[in-house]
């Protein structure tokens, strides 16, 4: 029974330390889309100018400065959209974490990606020798089995030997005591009948084998022994035969409640693993050959706005900015999705999969 609460311990402690991630990732992710939306912001408004430039020369068209200014304004209104759903991220990240509430979290910084995780193959393996919340029906299996051993022990006789030892040391004197009250008296009227002081009285009784016998004034210590034997012969074989019974079948029913819970980790960590697998493909994607591309798809046209050529329109500039800004969501989306598998996957592990610790410390911390 302790076993199985060290390991409940251990698995409301990884628990939190998933939700931290969670919530951390998430607020981080918050971040990033901000970011980008700012410097989105920035470019769009340098084309703002350059096309007030344009027009106030006579080269542009009205049209231009109205599309900007609704693309600007969108923009901006998702911006101010991110800034009013920081505090409730960041609200769920404090309450993660243990902070109060009304503080304002830092964003978080950037953080590393953990090694590869292993093939989904060695998943099931991995999960039933380490997670904790599958130990503790092992904790609960031998439990059981234990109470089993027990009952089948519960049809043997009961056999009670008992020894026990008194010593008496309580030295009284002996009630007839020659120097009793009562035969002082006695001695008292035998010394004045000898002396002549008063004559014989026949109402006088005196007990001379009492008053002249000799007595031991001291008794001595009497120590006892005594033993015991005692026999409980279990005559109740049904009741002792369900007992055995019911325990063994509690034991068969953890064993098969745990391989249910183990198939169904191992179903989750494998859709964990394929998260993990899709986000890393997405995120090389957009971060090595889309994102690059549309930046300089972006900057050619820009460049040929500029200059006027007439390949370069408007409508193809105002694509381009909005392409980009999608595909760096996406690309933080994917960063995102990455990081969120990685603490899945080590909730149903136990532990960080790349950690050689086999037992660790479960004292919370602050």
């Amino acid at each position: 029974e302790a076993d199985y609460w060290l390991e409940h311990l251990y698995a409301q402690r990884n628990f939190i330390f998933n939700e931290v991630k969670k919530a951390y990732h998430e607020y981080a992710f918050l971040e990033g889309r901000a970011e980008a939306t700012e410097g989105q912001i920035h470019i769009v408004e340098s084309v703002l100018d350059f096309a007030n430039g344009r027009y106030e020369s006579g080269y542009g068209s009205q049209s231009e400065l109205v599309r900007i200014d609704i693309e600007l304004a969108k923009m901006r209104d998702m911006l101010a959209e991110m800034r009013q759903m920081r505090p409730a991220l960041g609200s769920a990240l404090a309450r993660s974490t243990g902070r109060p509430q009304d503080v304002e979290m830092p964003w978080p910084q950037a953080a590393e990606f953990p090694s590869d995780p292993p093939p989904s193959d060695s998943l099931g393996a991995l999960i039933r020798s380490q997670n904790p919340s599958l130990k503790m029906f092992d904790a609960t299996i031998r439990a059981r089995e234990t109470e089993a051993e027990l009952a089948r022990r519960a049809n043997r006789p009961d056999v009670t030997i008992g020894l026990e030892y008194t010593r008496d040391r309580d030295e009284r004197r002996d009630p007839r005591d020659p120097f009793a009250p009562g035969r002082l008296s006695t001695y008292r009227d035998i010394a004045r009948v000898a002396t002549g002081q008063v004559l014989p009285d026949l109402g006088m009784g005196i007990d001379a084998y009492d008053t002249f016998a000799y007595k031991d004034p001291i008794r001595g210590s009497e120590d006892e022994f005594s033993v015991s034997v005692g026999v409980n012969v279990p005559i109740w074989k049904k009741k002792r035969k369900a007992a055995v019974a019911e325990k063994e079948h509690e034991a068969q029913s953890q064993a098969w409640h745990k391989e249910d819970e183990a198939q169904g980790m191992e179903s989750m960590a494998r859709m964990a693993r394929f998260q993990w697998d899709d986000a890393e493909r997405r995120l090389a994607l957009y971060e090595n050959e889309l994102v690059p591309k549309e930046e300089s798809a972006l900057q050619a046209l820009t460049e040929g706005y500029v200059a006027g050529d007439p390949e370069a329109s408007f409508p193809m500039l105002l694509e381009s900015m909005r392409n980009l800004m999608q595909l760096r969501t996406e690309r933080l989306r994917a960063e995102r999705d990455k990081h969120l598998a990685a603490a899945e996957l080590e909730l149903f592990f136990g532990r960080p999969w790349g950690s050689d610790v086999t037992e660790v410390e479960a004292t919370p911390t602050r």
